[in-house]
Formats: C-alpha cells, sequence, structure tokens
C-alpha cells in the first residue's frame, strides 16, 4: 500500500513515462539492451545476465566512445553517476537501435524518462536466450495482494459484495 501511495505521489509531481509493451512477436532478439540502475545489481543476478549475453558497466574511460563500436549484449548505466546520466543523453536518448531496461527500487519512479520495461528484479535463469530476452522485456504480471484486495472489500457497497 506504501508503495502505491509514494508511486501515486511521484506520478502526481513528474508522470511516469510507459513505452508501449513490446509484442512477443516483435521483439528484436538482435538489439541489444541498455540497463539503467538506480540500485546495485547483486552478484546473482550479474551472474545469470552473464549466461545470455555479453555484460559491460560502462565506466569512465569509454566517455567518448560511440555505442556501436562497443562490444556488449547489455550494457549497465548507472543513474546515480552523473557522467552515466550524460553518456546516455549523448548517445542514447530517443535512440530506439536499442531496448532499454530501468532497475529500480520498488518504490522509484523513471523520472520522466521512457524504458521499455521497468523492475526491481530481473528474471530467474532460463531454458535460453531467447526465453531470458521476453521475460527481460515483458512487463511483469504482478500476483494479486492481499491487503489490496482486503481494502477494496471493507470499502465497497454492499451490493458489490454480493
Amino acid at each position: 500500500m506504501a508503495s502505491i501511495i509514494i508511486n501515486n505521489i511521484g506520478n502526481t509531481i513528474l508522470p511516469n513515462k510507459i513505452a508501449d509493451n513490446i509484442s512477443i512477436d516483435n521483439i528484436d532478439y538482435e538489439k541489444r539492451i541498455i540497463i539503467c540502475i538506480f540500485k546495485d545489481i547483486p552478484k546473482k543476478e550479474i551472474d545469470i545476465l552473464k549466461l545470455y549475453g555479453n555484460l559491460v558497466e560502462f565506466s569512465e574511460n569509454m566517455m567518448n566512445i560511440d555505442p556501436q563500436f562497443i562490444d556488449f549484449d547489455f550494457l549497465i548505466l548507472d543513474f546515480r553517476k552523473d557522467i552515466h546520466i550524460n553518456y546516455y543523453q549523448f548517445y542514447f536518448y530517443k535512440n530506439d537501435k536499442y531496448y532499454y531496461i530501468l532497475y529500480r527500487f520498488f518504490f522509484e519512479t523513471n523520472n520522466g524518462l521512457t524504458f521499455h520495461n521497468e523492475m526491481t528484479e530481473f528474471p530467474p535463469k532460463q531454458l535460453d536466450k531467447i526465453n531470458y530476452k521476453k521475460l527481460l522485456l515483458q512487463r511483469p504480471i504482478n500476483p494479486p495482494k492481499w491487503y489490496v484486495s482486503l481494502f477494496r472489500t471493507c470499502f465497497s457497497s454492499e451490493q458489490e459484495l454480493f
């Protein structure tokens, strides 16, 4: 419930920009993926990403290198660092040659940038790279939350209950 309230307050101040969900039939599996992070990625999830392609973490010595000349399947940009944001703005902002994933805490918003998907944890290990990319690019289906159901039940009229 707290996350919903925080998200609603954040959306009032700065609405989320959400890219249309990518149809599984329309995924370009050759397109490289830019992962923008607002929190550290656990080693276990890094190891899983490495199973499905070349993972590169952006560093300062890459600042003047066009991403087309960097060998990666997944490029991690840390949005807590200005130099990473500058690189994103210069090479990736409104660039449709890549897919963009935002990795964030549950209470954070995308600060008005458009991402193909936003997640708080990466998908678990899959059978192959194609299945992993499908899960990575598709918005997750969230399980029902008991407290939301209880709230709705408590504040619904009697007519709606029966």
